[in-house]
């Protein structure tokens, strides 16, 4: 898996590769741009897609349609 950090010295963020198993056991990598071990993981968001294309959870308008950007609602 992919795990997002950023260093609390430095501010650089980076990614580590590591499995569940080194997660668990306490991953905490050093910073490629400083060498600080002063790093926390940052959690980003993701986003879930339906077979079709569409995204779960999309946001609708007062109608009750799924918008798309740039378009208007209900229109």
């Amino acid at each position: 898996m992919t795990y997002e950090f950023r260093c609390k010295d430095c501010d650089h963020g980076f990614e580590v590769q590591a499995t569940i198993a080194e997660k668990e056991a306490g991953l905490k990598p050093l910073c490629p741009n400083c060498g600080s071990q002063n790093t926390v993981q940052r959690f980003s968001s993701f986003g879930m897609f339906r077979g079709n294309g569409g995204t779960l959870g999309a946001p609708t308008c007062g109608c009750g349609s799924s918008g798309s950007l740039g378009s208007t609602c209900c229109g």
